[in-house]
């Protein structure tokens, strides 16, 4: 019999990892844009527990869907965020909808501070895991 974890939960709600997608060094994460912009104060922490989980990934692809609203920034312009393990991923690809380029460039940019970060449009995921595995 499992015992509930409620880190665990969380983590499910906010994300799906796609194990299919991951190997040595590479962290691949489904975030649910919805999620991402109603609970912007708990994603980082989340990331950084999947990053710590995988074993310090030297690269990491956010595939960002739902995200919905025109302007999802409001809550992140003055938010500030460090961590020592996140500062250990290289390189970030982030998938997601045009319109939303420069917001989750900045997302990426802001967690991911050491990190290339890199944008691809829906539907190019496999682009930005040839690029992330170069």
């Amino acid at each position: 019999m499992s015992t509930f974890d409620p880190a665990t939960a969380i983590l499910h709600a906010v994300h799906e990892t796609l194990d299919e997608l991951c190997d040595e060094g590479l962290l691949a994460v489904r975030v649910d844009g919805a999620q991402l912009i109603g609970d912007y104060s708990r994603f980082p922490r989340t990331l950084e527990t999947l990053v710590s989980h995988a074993g310090d990934p030297a690269a990491v692809l956010l595939e960002v869907t739902a995200l919905g609203t025109d302007e999802p920034g409001q809550p992140w312009r003055s938010f500030e965020f460090t961590s020592q393990l996140l500062e250990t991923v290289e390189a970030c690809a982030v998938v997601g909808e045009e319109r939303h380029r420069e917001f989750l460039v900045r997302v990426g940019e802001m967690l991911l501070t050491e990190a290339v970060v890199r944008f691809f449009p829906e539907g190019r995921r496999d682009a930005a895991l040839d690029w992330l595995r170069a």
